[in-house]
């Protein structure tokens, strides 16, 4: 009975012709869809999705090792978590637990991303409110997509994710030789990557107007 209305939302959008990895994102999407939090209940993504193992439905597909993609059972489901870490700021949940990870994804700006590792690298948040919130998760198309519900309050503020950049870090190119190799041959060992430095403010509305970051 408390939970009346959508109190925020979010969407990401994925390349559904990467099979697997659009699997995995259905799975791990299908398990949040439906999560009820009781007032003072803490989400845990990892919990929620379960242990990314082809016995629980996952696939292979990229993931980040080391920073560079391997093919990893479960690949692609950071989405998840991204998109559910989205939608609960702006719902104004209290945010317990979130990494970034180690080079800026594409579905989100550089700084708003959430990634997930094993039983270590969680993103978990805690329902403040004093009511229960209950969590939708589907996918549309090339859309993978978090609603959040519960009561507003009469609240009217709406909430914002803003990034700063401050700097752009150019990646440095270096050499190792190999006797065992002939004079010339070169191999790329490690794709390079730039890097950033950057802020993340929490923007939040009334009217339109800022009242808080």
């Amino acid at each position: 009975n408390n939970i009346k209305e959508k109190v925020a939302g979010f969407s990401t959008q994925f390349n559904p012709s990467a099979k697997e990895r659009t699997s995995n994102l259905k799975v791990a999407a299908n398990r949040v869809n439906g999560t009820v939090l009781l007032p003072g209940d803490t989400f845990s993504t990892n919990e929620s999705i379960g242990p990314r193992t082809k016995s629980n439905g996952y696939k292979d597909a990229p993931v980040i090792v080391n920073g560079e993609l391997e093919p990893g059972v479960g690949g692609g489901v950071c989405q998840i978590a991204t998109t559910i870490f989205n939608a609960a700021v702006k719902s104004n949940l209290e945010i317990v637990e979130r990494r970034h990870h180690s080079f800026p994804v594409s579905y989100v700006p550089v700084g708003q991303d959430a990634t997930i590792s094993g039983n270590w690298i969680d993103m978990k948040f805690k329902n403040n409110f004093n009511h229960p919130i209950y969590i939708q998760m589907y996918i549309s198309g090339n859309k993978l997509i978090t609603n959040i519900y519960g009561n507003k309050e009469g609240s009217k503020q709406e909430i914002k994710l803003q990034t700063d950049i401050l700097s752009k870090l150019e990646p440095k190119i270096s050499y190792k030789k190999d006797s065992s190799k002939y004079e010339g041959y070169k191999k790329e060992e490690k794709a390079s990557r730039v890097g950033y430095k950057a802020n993340v403010y929490k923007v939040i509305y009334e009217n339109g107007k800022v009242v808080k970051k």
